[in-house]
């Protein structure tokens, strides 16, 4: 993978131009990133099981990046996590990595009624953990479910194929 977008919460919120200054020096950026091959990597790279970086053989561009990948990208920008998308999951997300990529596909019911669920992430607390939010979505309002479940590599309760507490 050779392109990596940062989203950084904060609690004081500078003005544009300082913030984009702030993380140019954090990151050391020197250059301003944007071409048609770069967001193609952004928008296909998935994780691999198998180690390094090779293409992306199932979706035809991008990459398939391996574990070894993703702990040497977070090691050297000083993070805990790699959320992505752009990727349908049974159960509208996905762990993988030893809990360090977390894949999200908000879309509930994506191939067909029934076919998946849809999920989004909440970031919570001072130690940003994440909440992951199941829904879905059905024609009939009134039986539309949302659960609400939370990843077992956070410490929390979640296990698969198992009924989820339902929220309101």
């Amino acid at each position: 993978m050779r392109y990596l977008t940062i989203l950084k919460a904060t609690s004081e919120r500078p003005g544009k131009g300082e913030e984009e200054e702030e993380w140019k020096q954090h990151f050391n950026l020197t250059t301003q990133i944007c071409c048609g091959a770069q967001v193609l990597d952004l928008l296909w790279s998935d994780p691999s099981p198998q180690l390094g970086c090779s293409a992306n053989l199932v979706r035809g561009g991008g990459c398939a990046f391996g574990p070894d990948v993703t702990k040497r990208i977070l090691e050297s920008q000083g993070l805990r996590l790699l959320i992505r998308s752009h990727e349908c999951k049974p159960d509208g997300f996905e762990w993988t990595h030893d809990g360090l990529v977390l894949t999200i596909f908000s879309a509930s019911n994506y191939y067909s009624e029934g076919s998946n669920r849809g999920a989004y992430v909440k970031l919570e607390g001072e130690n940003v953990v994440p909440r992951i939010v199941q829904y879905i979505s059905s024609s009939d309002k009134e039986n539309s479910k949302r659960t609400l479940s939370e990843s077992p590599f956070w410490g929390c309760k979640y296990l698969p194929n198992t009924d989820l507490e339902t929220c309101v």
